[in-house]
């Protein structure tokens, strides 16, 4: 497949979930909540990463509306599935370290 990064994203699915995320005041105050908590609690940078991926994915996964089985339903789980948790948890991380590091 050609290169289809999307906006500095892997994939135009990772740019728009994390589009989502960001752009909701109380979507991005609840996953920048989360990447704090997960950051102060976890043993290191890749235990927090592994954290919040995981989380990111099954809350939004457990969100996905119920569809009966069809195209649309097929579709929407393939988007989901292209989703890469990893880069935007990562993102939240450093966003939760930079403004953890200007506070002092």
């Amino acid at each position: 497949m050609e290169n289809e990064r999307c906006n500095g994203y892997s994939n135009r699915e990772t740019w728009a979930a994390n589009l989502w995320i960001a752009n909701d005041e109380g979507s991005c105050n609840y996953w920048n909540g989360a990447a704090e908590e997960i950051a102060e609690d976890a043993k290191d940078k890749d235990d927090a990463i592994y954290t919040l991926e995981k989380r990111l994915q099954e809350e939004h996964e457990e969100g996905m509306p119920e569809l009966t089985n069809g195209i649309y339903s097929d579709l929407l789980a393939g988007a989901l599935g292209r989703v890469n948790w990893m880069e935007i948890a990562e993102g939240l991380l450093e966003d939760f370290r930079r403004r953890a590091a200007n506070r002092g």
